[in-house]
């Protein structure tokens, strides 16, 4: 018989990000955080932190947006199964 179809999961990760000021190193709450290509993205908490699951495995692309601040792009690999984490300045 055929074998089953992976998962989502099975070829997914976690993208741990952080978002910090770049002038006084602090977190920056409320930063909305993209994975570029896809519809997953969040907004980060009060320590500048977001976790997004099922993040498709391999290289991505992270869109960063804040009011006030510069928007920024950065490449971020996932493995599947795997945390990735990312920690950005703005």
């Amino acid at each position: 018989p055929p074998a089953a179809p992976a998962t989502p999961s099975a070829r997914a990760g976690t993208l741990a990000v952080r978002v910090l000021d770049a002038a006084t190193q602090r977190p920056v709450e409320a930063a909305r955080v993209f994975v570029v290509g896809t519809q997953l993205g969040g907004q980060t908490n009060a320590d500048g932190r977001l976790t997004l699951r099922n993040v498709p495995a391999g290289a991505q692309g992270i869109r960063v947006l804040r009011v006030g601040y510069t928007e920024v792009t950065r490449r971020a690999t996932i493995a599947a199964g795997q945390t990735a984490t990312l920690e950005v300045t703005m």
